[in-house]
C-alpha cells in the first residue's frame, strides 16, 4: 500500500465543480417534466370545436375525466335526434384515482338550441335537466332546494357538437352539500 503522501486526491475544485454539475442537471431534468395543473388551470378550455372535454371543479378540486375502467370510456354523451329519447342530452363523466371512484352525471330533457339556459332540478322534465355526483357510492344530487343551471354556448347539428357550461349544487341524503362549479364541456353526440 503507498503511503499517503502518494494517493492522489481529487483537488477541493474539481470535487465542487462535479457537484455543481450534478445538482443542475438534477434541477434541469425536473424542471423539464410535465407537470399536471392542478385547481382551476387544470380544467380544459372552454373551446367550441367537439373536442370532447369536459372539466368542472368539485368542491374546490379539479374533476376532468380519466381511463377509469379497461373497455369503458370515461366520457359518455347522447343526444338522440328521434326516438323515445329524442333531445334527452346525457353526459356520463368518470374518474377514478386509486380506489376513489366520481361521477358526474347531467340529463337535459329539452330541444337545445345556442343561447339556451336549462335549470337543473331534481329530475329531468319537458324543458329543464338534472344533474348529480356520486364518489364510491355516495349519491348527490340536484333538487328543487339545491339546483343549477346549464347553458348551451353552442350547438351545431350538421357537425353534430354541443358545448356548454355547467354549475350546480348537489346534496345526498345525510344533508352534505358538493359544489359543482366552473363546469364545462366540448363534445360530440
Amino acid at each position: 500500500m503507498p503511503p499517503i503522501s502518494k494517493i492522489n486526491f481529487l483537488p477541493m475544485n474539481k470535487i465542487f465543480s462535479n457537484l455543481v454539475l450534478i445538482i443542475f442537471s438534477v434541477v434541469t431534468i425536473s424542471a423539464s417534466c410535465k407537470k399536471e395543473k392542478m385547481g382551476i388551470d387544470g380544467l380544459p378550455a372552454a373551446t367550441q370545436t367537439g373536442e370532447n372535454t369536459f372539466g368542472c371543479m368539485v368542491n374546490e378540486k379539479l374533476f376532468i375525466p380519466n381511463n377509469y375502467s379497461l373497455g369503458k370510456s370515461s366520457l359518455e354523451k347522447s343526444y338522440p335526434l328521434s326516438g323515445l329519447y329524442q333531445y334527452n342530452f346525457q353526459l356520463e363523466v368518470h374518474r377514478r384515482d386509486g380506489d376513489d371512484l366520481s361521477n358526474v352525471y347531467i340529463s337535459t330533457y329539452a330541444q337545445l338550441r345556442e343561447g339556451l339556459t336549462i335549470p337543473l332540478l331534481e329530475v329531468a322534465t319537458q324543458g329543464v335537466a338534472s344533474a348529480s355526483y356520486v364518489r364510491n357510492g355516495d349519491y348527490y344530487s340536484t333538487t328543487s332546494q339545491n339546483k343549477g343551471e346549464i347553458k348551451i354556448t353552442h350547438f351545431n347539428i350538421t357537425n353534430r357538437v354541443i358545448s356548454g357550461t355547467f354549475s350546480f349544487d348537489a346534496i345526498n341524503k345525510k344533508g352534505e352539500i358538493k359544489q359543482i362549479r366552473e363546469g364545462r364541456f366540448d363534445v360530440t353526440f
